[in-house]
């Protein structure tokens, strides 16, 4: 798992130039994603997030039998995916 600013920083590198990064308090996270699930849910969702376990800091090897390929890293992925930041 990569954390947001992690993600911000690796298309920040593939574009070249800075990238504002603003970290969300846990209300504002949850008011953000209450309109589309239950209030509750979004409550797991950032209880997860906020805490990952060991498992979940690990890139499955199902990831490679899904896609196919082995895991690319983030930084790849931002590269790829250039003009969508432009």
């Amino acid at each position: 798992m990569i954390a947001p600013r992690r993600q911000a920083e690796a298309i920040a590198a593939a574009l070249g130039s800075p990238v504002r990064f603003h970290e969300l308090t846990r209300d504002e996270a949850k008011a953000a994603m209450t309109p589309s699930m239950p209030a509750e849910l979004a409550d797991d969702t950032l209880d997860i997030l906020a805490s990952p376990n060991p498992a979940e800091l690990r890139v499955s090897p199902d990831v490679q039998q899904v896609l196919g390929r082995a895991p690319h890293p983030f930084a790849d992925w931002a590269t790829r995916n250039l003009n969508a930041f432009r």
